[in-house]
């Protein structure tokens, strides 16, 4: 078995069949697909056991994305693991492009690609490609960002050892802090074509969940705020907090533009050298002001 595609569910039955759909459909076929249910209460289950024979399901008490994933890698047999969120869809190419890439990159432990956003019609919105200036930044360490979607990730599974598997602490950033790791010990390539469509949830964020995601992410920053290659960790620290309130920013358009603003504002305070986005944002608001 060659490579082990992961994916962890909690209440998504309603998405669970086209992921599974998506992986069975891969050019390449050398994989087994993990199913790990985190304690769904819906008929994931169900849906999970119309799949039987092509796929392995696992349950257990709810725990967290950490804990599905590590439950995967444990049970896998692949020289290889894949991710896949249950409400992510891969293009045919996907697995085959990333075990051709790791033939190509025998140094690298991570092997990621660009994807699409895609909206609740199933309409593609958006692609998202790493820049020449990103890919750059990464090359170098200087990891300010999460610039990989989990759903894109193929991690040989040797790499575990040297790093350890996802901190279960983490419900949010999680990806992100198993991507650093990774990446202080090996190298990473990546494919610039989108192969993963990325599902966009309408669901309203509330206050309190996303606040207890910042504290996560807030933690990542903490725990890798230093060990980089080429940037003063202050500096570093200070782009990753900026990148971290811009998403708070963008969790709050549209439900309350006061905070919206404040968390703007809080981004290009922490590292103004970067996303002129922000700036249009503000001239905005005065051009909508004066008419």
């Amino acid at each position: 078995m060659l490579v082990s595609v992961v994916i962890p569910t909690y209440n998504r039955a309603e998405y669970l069949n086209e992921a599974v759909e998506s992986v069975l459909a891969q050019t390449f076929k050398d994989f087994e697909i993990i199913v790990v249910d985190d304690g769904s209460t819906d008929d994931t289950q169900k849906v999970a056991a119309s799949w039987k024979g092509k796929l392995r399901y696992l349950r257990q008490q709810n725990s967290g994305p950490s804990a599905a994933r590590n439950n995967g890698i444990k049970n896998s047999a692949g020289r290889f693991i894949a991710f896949l969120d249950s409400d992510d869809v891969w293009l045919p190419e996907m697995l085959e492009n990333q075990v051709l890439m790791f033939e190509r990159n025998p140094a690298a432990g991570l092997i990621a690609t660009g994807y699409n956003l895609m909206n609740t019609e199933r309409q593609l919105t958006k692609q998202i490609i790493m820049s020449s200036k990103d890919l750059a930044d990464a090359a170098k360490g200087n990891h300010y960002m999460n610039f990989f979607a989990t759903s894109s990730v193929m991690v040989k599974k040797l790499c575990f050892q040297a790093t350890g598997v996802f901190n279960e602490k983490l419900r949010f950033a999680e990806d992100w802090d198993m991507w650093l790791r990774i990446l202080q010990h090996y190298d990473f390539a990546y494919l610039p074509q989108a192969l993963m469509n990325y599902r966009m949830h309408p669901d309203k964020i509330s206050t309190t969940s996303l606040q207890n995601n910042m504290k996560n992410w807030q933690a990542v920053i903490d725990i890798h705020s230093s060990g980089t290659k080429i940037c003063n960790d202050s500096i570093l620290k200070r782009k990753r907090i900026s990148w971290l309130y811009l998403n708070q920013a963008f969790a709050y358009r549209g439900n309350d533009p006061a905070v919206e603003k404040e968390f703007m504002w809080k981004s290009i305070l922490a590292w103004p050298l970067w996303f002129p986005g922000r700036y249009a944002f503000f001239l905005k608001r005065l051009w909508s002001k004066s008419i």
